[in-house]
């Protein structure tokens, strides 16, 4: 595993520029990659290397290079693609956020509710509350559907926002009309109750 982490750390090297190698431990890699040929990967170790990275850039070069590790790729897996979502949204990336849940649609990989939540989140960190109520409008589009806590990150958001009431109270009422249609009464009552 060590000899794993060693190659791993070199070609992130090689993508970030900002990690370094030993001199020895960049002999020691040119040896292992002569005699292993290519790196062998499991979605764990990339989901691990995305999560411990701050450049989304990196990011994005690391995945696609990880990709052609894998022996038979056709696509990362959804915990892997939600990593990258976060990292993405944290450095206000949205259009390349919208171009990976597309191409995860069209991979048919389901995303996670979880990604348009941290979507949502930084929309709405960044003011852009029409953006953030978009996404959540598109959730079914992509076969997940909005849970009350999706609903309630949103309206925190919406309610901090003196200006922004009305747009909370909007939202509110398409949850009640949503749970209602969904057949989930008891959610419905709970968000009528806390309007």
């Amino acid at each position: 595993r060590s000899s794993l982490s060693l190659l791993f750390s070199q070609h992130l090297c090689r993508l970030v520029p900002q990690r370094k190698l030993s001199i020895a431990q960049e002999q020691q890699v040119k040896q292992e990659e002569g005699a292993a040929g290519r790196i062998r990967l499991t979605p764990q170790d990339i989901r691990k290397t995305i999560e411990s990275m701050d450049d989304a850039e990196g990011a994005l070069r690391f995945l696609d290079w990880a990709g052609k590790q894998l022996p038979n790729f056709s696509h990362h897996d959804s915990l892997t693609y939600s990593s990258l979502i976060k990292i993405l949204a944290k450095s206000q990336k949205f259009g390349k956020i919208w171009e990976i849940l597309e191409s995860m649609k069209r991979s048919g990989i389901k995303p996670q509710e979880c990604d348009f939540r941290v979507l949502i989140e930084h929309y709405c960190e960044d003011g852009n509350h029409s953006r953030a109520i978009h996404a959540l409008e598109v959730m079914p589009n992509y076969g997940v559907f909005p849970s009350s806590e999706t609903y309630h990150t949103l309206l925190n958001y919406l309610i901090e926002k003196e200006e922004k009431k009305d747009l909370a109270m909007n939202v509110c009422k398409r949850m009640i009309v949503k749970f209602s249609e969904a057949g989930d009464m008891e959610n419905a009552f709970c968000v009528f109750n806390q309007v």
